[in-house]
């Protein structure tokens, strides 16, 4: 088995989410994008240096725009391929303003199914791990997939022994 994450993301909803914040960070809507998403909820870097840039300014009471934006991100001396550009494509292309809270959480459940399946190649790291004895290798392998989703306890994620296989 590969390890892809790759598939594990939608460059379109990353690209949506940011843009529909940019464009009107005031709406309740995107108040709830910037209250469920971390830079690290997005898989690529620069849309992560972006969102930490927009989570900068919205924690400071600051408006929130691609001017803003950009200054952030050079103050934050952010990756060099970031510019004022590519914001405002971003915003440009945003399919609708109205919907970055849809947006936010596709990347949000992305997010999440990356981050089980890193846990589950860290489980099989436990169980290759010859300098450990099997109890001890399965026990970790066990602890690391127990806490898949442990922050997601408001969504409702079922208990292993209650899923059928």
């Amino acid at each position: 088995m590969v390890n892809n994450m790759e598939q594990f993301y939608r460059a379109d909803a990353e690209q949506s989410v940011i843009g529909g914040v940019m464009l009107n960070a005031n709406s309740d809507k995107a108040l709830t994008a910037l209250e469920m998403l971390n830079p690290s909820d997005f898989y690529l870097r620069q849309h992560q240096q972006i969102w930490k840039a927009i989570r900068q300014l919205f924690s400071a009471n600051y408006q929130i725009d691609i001017v803003t934006v950009a200054d952030q991100l050079e103050r934050d001396e952010a990756d060099h391929d970031i510019r004022f550009s590519y914001l405002g494509e971003i915003s440009k292309n945003t399919p609708s303003q109205s919907n970055v809270h849809v947006y936010a959480k596709i990347v949000k459940d992305h997010a999440k199914l990356r981050n089980a399946l890193s846990s589950l190649f860290d489980a099989c790291e436990a169980i290759h791990d010859k300098t450990a004895n099997p109890t001890d290798r399965i026990n970790t392998a066990l602890s690391v997939v127990a806490g898949i989703g442990a922050d997601d306890a408001q969504d409702e994620l079922k208990d292993p022994s209650d899923v059928a296989m």
